[in-house]
């Protein structure tokens, strides 16, 4: 058995397995509670499987797959109803080595998919969109410079609307973000101009409200990532960050409230290799200092959560004492930090 997952309704579990050929691997679905298992893909050519991905739609209808279903070595993307019928296969045909790329998307009205697939120039990596239940697919990047292609990790606004993808389209090895409706149209630059070897890093977020883009770039400094919101249709970019002292940088670990309120992120922002915890309104605005004063050689720890009330923040840190890492909770502006756990025994953290 290699992955399942249990429906959004909790009615059927999904999951991948060869259950009736030795290494063959088929999609079966079969009620929660247990009774018919019914096979999703139903048939696979000669040396066929189904890829290691599959995702059920938010609103528990249907399957997404992807397969090498009809011919072997060549993945396709798939769509069939949660209790098995009618498969609708997503993509349109493939140029002679091209395929359907793992981290593909349902949108959360369940709606339409989007998935990325060297589909017209082998080994060119565009982005494409098509409903759920297949049909007319468009591609949603413009054409990239030679050697350009759409980069994996894109992120689906929670209103259903837009896309944001990360890509080298205008230059490149130069990775900007873009921001395109779902169903295809006008494609916009999100980040403001870069210059020399400036990237956008992996690392994007679209807020909770779907109004607005965090992401980390070396946009004003080369050897240094920053902090930064734009509007999710694209227009003025704001640093989040204070200024950095020399040598720091916000690493890659930012999070948007659940309010859509501000953005937390840990950055050696005041000391460099010193880091902390911070906060910030999300379009920009005072920064605020989570952590208390920390002990010679402290730092924030790499993980951090936002309460879903999006009123505290938890942490960890050696804060007290170097090397010991303990866990505290702090208003999400800024305030009184409170040390959760109790005591800790010689060498407990």
């Amino acid at each position: 058995l290699f992955g399942f997952s249990v429906s959004p309704d909790s009615g059927r579990v999904v999951y991948r397995a060869d259950q009736d050929t030795d290494n063959v691997f088929d999609l079966y679905s079969v009620p929660l509670g247990g009774g018919t298992v019914s096979k999703l893909n139903i048939f696979l050519v000669p040396g066929g499987n189904i890829g290691l991905g599959f995702t059920i739609s938010p609103d528990s209808r249907r399957v997404v797959y992807s397969a090498d279903q009809q011919t072997k070595g060549v993945f396709e993307l798939y769509s069939v109803p949660l209790a098995g019928g009618t498969l609708a296969k997503l993509n349109t045909s493939l140029v002679t080595g091209g395929d359907v790329q793992s981290g593909f998307a349902i949108s959360p009205d369940s709606k339409r998919v989007v998935y990325r697939a060297d589909k017209d120039i082998d080994g060119v990596i565009n982005l494409y969109s098509v409903s759920l239940i297949g049909g007319p697919v468009t591609r949603l990047n413009r054409p990239p410079v030679t050697g350009g292609d759409v980069q994996s990790g894109f992120t689906i606004s929670p209103d259903s609307k837009r896309v944001v993808y990360k890509a080298d389209q205008d230059r490149d090895n130069v990775f900007e973000i873009y921001s395109v409706p779902i169903a295809g149209g006008p494609v916009t630059k999100l980040n403001s101009s870069l210059h020399g070897r400036k990237d956008v890093w992996f690392q994007f977020s679209i807020s909770p409200d779907g109004s607005r883009v965090v992401y980390r770039a070396n946009q004003d400094k080369d050897n240094a990532f920053e902090l930064y919101s734009v509007s999710i249709g694209g227009g003025p970019v704001t640093r989040l960050n204070s200024s950095l002292v020399e040598g720091g940088e916000v690493w890659f670990q930012f999070s948007i409230s659940p309010d859509s309120s501000r953005v937390v992120y840990r950055a050696d922002q005041d000391r460099d290799n010193v880091f902390e915890l911070y906060s910030v309104p999300i379009e920009g605005g005072p920064v605020v200092k989570l952590n208390s004063p920390f002990v010679s050689g402290g730092n924030v720890g790499l993980g951090f959560t936002i309460s879903p009330d999006s009123r505290r923040v938890v942490y960890s840190a050696d804060q007290d004492r170097d090397n010991v890492f303990e866990l505290y909770s702090v208003p999400l502006e800024g305030g009184p930090v409170i040390k959760l756990n109790k005591s800790l025994v010689d060498g407990g953290e």
